[in-house]
């Protein structure tokens, strides 16, 4: 399964809105499969941008994890990627290199909110 960067988002918007810190009940997104949404859950708390637990089972198809609160780091990408313009224009960037790593998409994200903040 690929890595989608848009689910990643979802989550961790979806997160946001609990209204006591801890994510409760079951998350969905129409467009997505539970099992996206549970590995996507198990990739944002191995890349420590939430706390999770997992849930995975023997009878698991992939790996998967139950959301269960943000993370400082959680919290840095939600304000980076807030805004939707800024968003589609890190996706755009990155499309014209087949893809980035994570650091590197938190970095156009930064520069991209820089250039606003400052004005430039």
């Amino acid at each position: 399964m690929k890595r989608d960067m848009d689910l990643a988002r979802k989550i961790l918007f979806e997160m946001e809105n609990s209204p006591n810190g801890f994510y409760e009940g079951d998350m969905f997104f129409e467009e997505y499969s539970s099992e996206q949404i549970g590995f996507h859950v198990h990739l944002l708390a191995e890349a420590g941008l939430i706390v999770g637990c997992d849930v995975t089972t023997m009878d698991s198809d992939s790996p998967i994890a139950s959301p269960q609160s943000i993370t400082w780091r959680g919290y840095e990408f939600l304000d980076a990627c807030r805004d939707e313009e800024r968003w589609i224009n890190a996706k755009n960037i990155i499309s014209k290199v087949k893809g980035a790593s994570f650091d590197i998409t938190m970095m156009i994200l930064t520069e991209l909110m820089k250039k606003q903040v400052l004005g430039a």
